[in-house]
């Protein structure tokens, strides 16, 4: 019965946690798996269709001075409220058991999609005996400056030996969330949780252009498209770089070369000019005459190529001939 109840406040605390966390101080979120709203749309009826709000977390629970996990959630069908049970979050993938008034009714499972530009998590949902096709947009729920302090704890209490690392880290951070070490630190725990939907924004921001950094590379390696590591393409043009896919080039390519991921190729600097001169000539023995034609050719790179022609003057023989006309 207890745990039932902390299920039900877990719940409720994923739209208000700020109150409730003045109100329940041993109760702290320790992972965001999802928060964002979508659509669901009956199998049988593609008219069917209903507003869905859906939030899921992991909860650090203090009962009796021991800690222990639970995770859980809620989700609004229409005007109606959900409680979300038996919840797993994993490695971009989350599902469970739906309940109303304390009764299963449904259950779900859904798996995440990540675009440049949007987060989209896919799935099912049964719910009273009808199916659905789930599309939720995840929504954006950056880590609150105690969160920050909390997980950058977390991450040195497990590395001592990161020289940002210090006694006072946990209150410096907590109180100073955007300097440059605890930005650090936070990043580097998220390295190894991206489950969390905090850590994923984080992430998605600093590794999308930088996907060969360390920090990057498992991130990447799960959410490729994010970080470019499909084969792009940059055209070097006479106005400088253009996209030839969905836009990523314009904005790296069109800064230097240098600033293209690996993968990116034909991107050359967009002021490379080269120079070609080719000189041919046809010696003779007897020279009389010389005869210079200019040749220029225009290629893309406006290249200028001269060829100088030395021809022998020609010669004239004279053949005399007689001609006899015998009159008829």
């Amino acid at each position: 019965m207890e745990k039932i109840t902390i299920v039900a406040i877990i719940a409720t605390m994923l739209l208000v946690t700020t109150v409730m966390a003045q109100t329940l101080p041993n109760l702290k979120i320790k992972e965001i798996g999802l928060f964002g709203k979508g659509l669901a749309i009956s199998e049988s009826d593609p008219k069917d269709v209903h507003e869905i709000k859906i939030g899921i977390a992991t909860f650090a629970v203090i009962l009796n001075n021991q800690s222990s996990d639970l995770s859980a959630g809620i989700l609004y069908f229409d005007n109606t409220k959900y409680t979300l049970k038996d919840v797993t979050i994993g490695n971009k993938t989350e599902s469970g058991n739906v309940y109303l008034n304390g009764t299963q009714v449904g259950l779900f499972q859904i798996s995440l999609t990540s675009k440049p530009k949007w987060e989209l998590w896919t799935g099912t949902l049964t719910l009273n005996t009808q199916n659905y096709n789930l599309y939720i947009l995840e929504g954006k729920r950056a880590a609150k400056p105690d969160e920050v302090g909390d997980k950058v704890s977390d991450y040195c209490t497990a590395h001592h030996e990161d020289k940002n690392c210090s006694d006072k880290i946990k209150e410096f951070c907590t109180s100073n969330p955007q300097d440059s070490r605890c930005v650090a630190l936070f990043k580097n725990y998220c390295r190894n949780n991206q489950e969390d939907e905090r850590c994923r924004q984080v992430l998605k921001d600093w590794c999308a252009n930088r996907r060969n950094a360390e920090l990057c590379k498992e991130y990447c390696g799960n959410h490729p498209e994010v970080c470019g590591v499909s084969v792009k393409k940059c055209v070097n043009c006479l106005d400088g770089y253009r996209p030839t896919d969905d836009g990523f080039c314009a904005p790296n390519c069109g800064k230097g070369r240098k600033n293209c991921p690996h993968d990116v190729i034909n991107c050359p600097s967009a002021t490379t000019t080269t120079q070609v001169t080719t000189t041919t000539a046809t010696p003779t023995t007897t020279i009389l005459t010389t005869t210079t034609v200019p040749t220029t050719t225009t290629i893309e790179t406006t290249t200028t190529i001269a060829t100088t022609t030395t021809t022998a003057a020609p010669t004239t023989t004279t053949v005399p001939t007689t001609t006899t006309t015998t009159g008829g």
